[in-house]
């Protein structure tokens, strides 16, 4: 099913024939703050409800319209008693559509998830980690802040493989939603 969406998505990205035009800055760097939230059973199986996420990426230009990606990031949940602490390690393929001074970007990218909960899922007592793989689907606009910067949003649904914390699986999947600052170079 995964595979679909990613193959869908970069089919859909590809046919439609949009130029970028007038950057000629290749490279940028950004930082985002935001929130997820989950759509798995991991808010059904503990007292998680949310999470604060925070990530840095670099981004290079692949061509006029393609934008290759890396990330690394924080997220963190506690909420009565229950805590979930995990890193971001994400590669993304963009899409770019220039539209007069704005930019709308969608995407697709994989990552690695190591992550640390502690707390309780049903009568079980939990310390453990795991680390889990899962990919992404990105949606958002940038819009210019004077000559080299920008600012925008950007939500993404992440799908990641089912975390396995002392025997108990906890599916993890969720949106989540960024306000980021970036400046191009």
């Amino acid at each position: 099913m995964y595979k679909l969406v990613f193959a869908l998505c970069s089919v859909g990205m590809t046919l439609l024939p949009i130029s970028a035009s007038g950057q000629d800055k290749n490279n940028y760097i950004s930082g985002a703050v935001g929130y997820f939230v989950y759509t798995g059973d991991v808010k059904d199986d503990t007292r998680l409800d949310g999470a604060f996420i925070g990530e840095i990426t670099y981004g290079r230009k692949l061509g006029s319209n393609f934008v290759l990606e890396g990330a690394i990031g924080y997220i963190h949940d506690a909420h009565e008693g229950d805590e979930l602490t995990g890193y971001l390690a994400t590669l993304t393929l963009l899409r770019s559509f220039r539209f007069d001074e704005w930019e709308l970007i969608a995407g697709a990218g994989v990552g690695a998830f190591p992550m640390e909960f502690t707390g309780r899922v049903g009568n079980v007592s939990i310390d453990d980690e795991d680390t889990v793989g899962g990919g992404h689907l990105v949606l958002g606009g940038r819009f210019p802040a004077g000559e080299s910067g920008f600012f925008g949003i950007e939500g993404k649904y992440r799908i990641f493989e089912d975390a396995v914390f002392e025997g108990q699986s906890l599916e993890m999947d969720g949106f989540s939603a960024v306000l980021n600052l970036g400046y191009r170079f």
